[in-house]
């Protein structure tokens, strides 16, 4: 049968040439070979030809990546002690500008691919930072007053050139606006503020912690540290852990100098918790103050 004109035609006559030379039918066909992957040892069949341009296998992306994470580290890297000028990088720049990034305005609470990229970066970073040797490079790089200096005026010159940027500021101040409205990262992100400022209960704060287990035992926990609970985007610094829905704040004469405490009570209320005010004054007078506490714990 001749090679027919119409398309229609030769459509159908190429479909039933290559059913006739598929698999074993055709005269090029070879079996496939018998290999392991590179990473894990698992079992796999490669095509003779595959050999041609490769020497290794692997099963998928993660095995290679893996592969090639304990394979092309610090010297046996092929781009090992090339370092991009600045010439070079502000080129890449260049090429780069006005290009959309697949991950724009993605987050790792909203697409999964950016969920396990956040969570695989900080296991990785996670092993280098036990490692000694790299903890000891980092540090020895950071006691480097110019390298510190040029970190600094990088970050600094790059996120000046960020912020100018009308839409990005816009599109930033959304995004925040709308995590910050979320309960769960509002809570979360502010624990982890103050776990990282290492915030610890100040002398007149455990002076009266001592005093609330003095009159009220077991009944409070000390709070400045969030560790209890977060209200409403404001950390108590007493909490009620008895089944009361009760909180105690101090304040420092100096630092709420001006502010009405009845704001703080009304802002409390709203999530149904009663309020206990004291000022940093009333600790010199441990009897009256005494009584607040066990009025305000009478209070139904």
């Amino acid at each position: 049968m001749g090679k027919p004109k119409d398309p229609k035609g030769i459509a159908l006559w190429k479909k039933k040439i290559s059913e006739a030379l598929r698999g074993e039918k055709n005269p090029n066909w070879k079996p496939k070979i018998k290999t392991k992957c590179a990473s894990c040892g698992a079992v796999l069949y490669v095509y003779p030809h595959s050999f041609r341009n490769s020497k290794r296998f692997f099963c998928d992306q993660k095995c290679s990546h893996a592969w090639q994470r304990g394979h092309f580290k610090g010297k046996n890297n092929p781009n090992w002690g090339n370092h991009l000028s600045r010439e070079s990088k502000d080129k890449i720049s260049e090429a780069n500008t006005g290009k959309i990034s697949w991950n724009k305005g993605l987050t790792k609470r909203t697409d999964k691919r950016m969920e396990e990229a956040a969570k695989a970066n900080g296991e990785a970073v996670k092993k280098k930072w036990m490692e000694p040797e790299y903890k000891k490079k980092q540090k020895k790089r950071w006691d480097n007053p110019q390298y510190c200096e040029l970190i600094s005026s990088t970050m600094s010159r790059t996120n000046r050139k960020r912020w100018l940027d009308p839409v990005y500021r816009r599109n930033y101040e959304e995004m925040m606006k709308k995590f910050w409205a979320d309960s769960t990262y509002r809570e979360r992100t502010l624990k982890s503020m103050v776990k990282a400022s290492q915030i610890k209960p100040n002398k007149s704060e455990l002076k009266l912690f001592s005093l609330l287990q003095k009159v009220l035992p077991g009944q409070y926990a000390i709070n400045v540290k969030a560790e209890v609970m977060v209200l409403g985007g404001k950390i108590p610094d007493f909490v009620n852990i008895d089944g009361r829905k009760a909180v105690v704040e101090f304040w420092g004469d100096y630092w709420h100098a001006g502010q009405n405490p009845q704001d703080r009570i009304d802002y409390f209320k709203q999530f149904g918790y009663s309020t206990l005010i004291i000022w940093e004054h009333e600790l010199k007078n441990e009897i009256c103050l005494i009584e607040r506490i066990k009025r305000f714990s009478n209070k139904k």
